[in-house]
């Protein structure tokens, strides 16, 4: 078995997206059942049904079906170059119906070549998305520079996506001359027929969870307070009952489907009583669960943060047999690392099987609505910091059903899902694709200038355009004090709800950012007021396409931009974002010698730096954090792990006997409100030696590997997915790491273009 040439692939993509955006829409579920893998089924010109000749084989190829082949199956396709010319390869083809679950595609084939010289005959497989571009792709092909091969199965193995993934698409492929047949075609998705299994719709079908949310969103209007109090605890069931059930762990239900298919009948209940019937009835139908006697917690000693399940099992609230097959299902739940929408990674949770519903920027009622239940139902779960969440998370979603609702375009849409992402105070939280909806709220052009806040004010600290016009009006360090005639007091005011972050630390650090709100404008020119000195003026200035970054002014290379420099002879610098994992050699290498060492963790690390630099920087061997992550015995009980250890001998080997050589002159870390995730950890890692302090201001209190999470409509989000702590329980979530001389940049240091930071560390060291 050899590998296509990936010439020969892009070729293949190249030649075939035509067909696919031709083919994919006239292809109803209808006619999906018909696979013809057997080549039985013919249409008006004596082709296999759904099988179509290329391009290609039309003008390169003779090729009939040989009905001679029965012995591997009813018929093979019989294939023939008739001419020389190079590139050619794809003969038949067909798009095959993607399942609603499962994750690995198996096809075999029998083939067979006949003096077959400089080139291949075989199978290729792909899963495209509904914009024909690859997802996965696997080659099944016969090496044919021997000239002849007799009837061999072959076999390869594709992993699918239902949720990204929208139709399978097979092709039968001739490369160089002489004949091939291929024929007994057989499709097993993780080890059941093809034919046998449930198909994805497409959205314009009836039957697809797009389609019904549509229908369903037409009993969302009009919603009396009985109504709104029903989708709450409706979201809140269908999100425990995703997450605890063994039937829709294992994938045995399109959840989103039926949440929409009971969610008129529920809105429009007489009464509650008979809204309550339909549950119990809907959670019956999932099956009988199984009794575990393993399954209760009587060990409970590691659970950090215990299980939330909203107001499902409050008193009063549910009638009391709704109540008890919730508590059966609970008690009952066997722990499962991966299940069918959530799979664990490394600690922390990745979620899968969601539909992005990706049609519409501005989904339908219904289909907002299961974007609210899921995000709600996501912290609510695996969010291992939901304890620290300033509001009661139980009445967000009362306080968002309106709004998701009620959002009348896509806009006000995906500034209620930027709104309520800031409720979890993350700085890993926030949009991170690019909506042009989004743009055009903030603005479609950026001031031509950087600032950052100091002391409460809006300092000007670089230039984006290298224009002698913007230089002359505006002076570095100037304080911005308005903004098109509105103070800038007002504006951070306006701004703070939809600048996600776990502090105001790093809400001031984002909202100038190229991302914040603050200084974009949909004006092409904008007013600002500033201050200098004792000057005070209004200036207008052309801004900046969000874009267009052709006319921005280079990044000057500023120190440490080899990952390490000296400052003077005596002490060493360390800048970790221009690192990789081979300098750790150099950098000893290169501060040999030096009383001090200062590692400037304003800068995100490029490299992994917690556990070998950490053995140069300290002697004995200690813990520095440990991590809480969802305890699966429980969705929603976050357990802690094992201290993490560094320093010592780590990294030597287990029979080394000679340790790193360590450190020996102060080290010193800067931190502030860029010093984030990787870089908080590796704060905390370094800070456990005995001889660093740690200098600067609060960090932006975001630690711990992110999980990513989908509204619906397209809209891209994250959380922090590891709970980090310090070894005696101290967090770093919102507050950020520990600090030992706490320090904060002044206006008159912006102003006069100091590092006042950098100051301090190299002053600790000499003095």
């Amino acid at each position: 078995m050899t590998l296509l040439k990936d010439r020969s692939c892009l070729l293949l993509l190249s030649g075939f997206c035509v067909l696919f955006f031709i083919s994919c829409s006239s292809v109803r579920h209808s006619k999906r059942r018909l696979l013809n893998l057997d080549f039985r089924a013919l249409d008006s010109a004596n082709h296999p049904t759904g099988w179509r000749l290329t391009p290609d084989s039309v003008s390169h190829y003779d090729i009939f079906l040989d009905s001679a082949a029965r012995g591997q199956g009813y018929a093979a396709f019989c294939m023939r170059k008739k001419d020389s010319t190079p590139n050619t390869m794809e003969v038949f083809a067909r798009f095959l119906p993607l399942p609603v679950r499962g994750d690995t595609l198996e096809f075999s084939a029998s083939i067979k070549t006949e003096g077959v010289t400089q080139g291949t005959a075989g199978l290729i497989a792909m899963v495209l998305d509904k914009q024909g571009q690859k997802v996965s792709y696997r080659a099944m092909v016969v090496d044919g520079e021997s000239g002849t091969h007799d009837w061999t199965r072959r076999f390869l193995k594709l992993p699918i996506d239902p949720v990204s993934g929208d139709n399978i698409y097979i092709i039968g492929i001739l490369t160089g001359n002489g004949r091939a047949w291929i024929g007994n075609l057989q499709a097993r998705v993780d080890g059941r027929p093809l034919e046998s299994l449930q198909y994805k719709l497409a959205a314009s079908d009836p039957g697809s969870a797009e389609s019904l949310g549509k229908t369903a969103s037409a009993a969302l209007t009009d919603l009396s307070p009985e109504g709104m109090k029903r989708l709450v605890e409706l979201g809140m069931l269908w999100g425990f009952l995703k997450y605890y059930h063994p039937a829709i762990e294992e994938g045995k239900y399109d959840w989103d489907s039926a949440l929409f298919r009971i969610l008129p009948s529920i809105v429009k209940a007489p009464d509650d009583k008979h809204a309550y019937e339909l549950e119990e009835r809907w959670i019956r139908q999932l099956g009988k669960i199984p009794e575990c006697k393993n399954c209760v917690l009587t060990d409970s000693s590691d659970i950090k943060v215990p299980g939330n399940y909203g107001f499902l099992f409050d008193q009063g609230r549910f009638p009391k047999r709704l109540r008890e097959q919730l508590v059966r299902i609970r008690e009952n739940h066997v722990a499962k690392r991966n299940s069918y929408y959530v799979s664990y990674a490394g600690g922390y949770m990745e979620f899968i099987h969601e539909e992005k519903y990706r049609s519409s920027n501005y989904p339908a009622a219904a289909i907002r609505l299961l974007g609210l239940y899921r995000y709600w139902n996501t912290i609510q779960y695996y969010y291992p910091y939901r304890y620290l969440i300033k509001e009661d998370w139980n009445t967000m979603l009362a306080g968002y059903l309106p709004r998701f609702l009620g959002a009348r375009d896509s806009g006000e849409y995906v500034l209620s899902c930027l709104e309520l992402i800031g409720h979890i105070h993350d700085t890993h939280a926030n949009i991170w694709n690019q909506r042009t909806d989004l743009d055009s709220i903030k603005g479609r052009y950026r001031a031509p200038f950087e600032a950052v806040f100091a002391e409460g004010r809006l300092v000007v600290t670089r230039y984006l355009v290298d224009s002698p016009d913007i230089r002359r009006l505006l002076p570095l360090g100037a304080i911005i004090r308005s903004i098109n005639g509105v103070s800038t007091d007002s504006l951070v005011r306006k701004f703070l709800p939809f600048t996600p972050a776990s502090n105001e630390a790093a809400q001031l650090r984002d909202l100038p950012s190229s991302s914040g709100f603050l200084l974009r404008s949909n004006r092409p020119e904008s007013d600002f007021e500033w201050e200098y000195r004792d000057s005070i003026r209004t200036v207008r200035l052309p801004g900046i396409g969000i874009y267009d970054d052709k006319h921005w002014v280079k990044e000057v290379l500023k120190l440490g931009s080899k990952g390490v420099d000296r400052i003077g002879s005596d002490v060493g610098y360390i800048r970790p974002d221009r690192l990789s994992p081979q300098d750790f050699p150099r950098v000893r290498k290169e501060v040999e010698g030096t009383r001090g060492l200062v590692i400037d963790l304003r800068y995100y690390p490029s490299t992994f730096m917690v556990f070998n630099y950490a053995s140069w920087l300290k002697a004995e061997r200690s813990a520095f954090a440990f991590a809480t992550s969802v305890d699966t015995r429980r969705p929603g009980c976050m357990s802690a792990g094992p201290p993490s250890e560094n320093g010592g001998n780590w990294g030597a080997g287990k029979d080394s006997t000679e340790p790193e050589q360590v450190y020996k002159g102060r080290v010193i870390l800067l931190v502030d409100a860029n010093t984030q995730s990787r870089a908080e950890y590796t704060t905390m890692a370094f800070q456990s030696a005995p001889n660093v302090r740690v200098v600067g201001s609060t960090t932006a209190g975001a630690d711990g590997n992110v999980s990513y999470l989908w509204f619906p409509g397209n809209v891209l989000t994250m959380i922090s997915g590891l709970g980090i702590y310090y070894p005696d329980g101290g967090e770093t979530q919102r507050v950020g790491v520990r600090i030992d001389v706490p320090m904060k940049v002044t206006v008159k240091g912006l102003q006069e273009g100091r590092d006042e930071f950098l100051e301090a560390a190299i002053r600790m060291i000499r003095e």
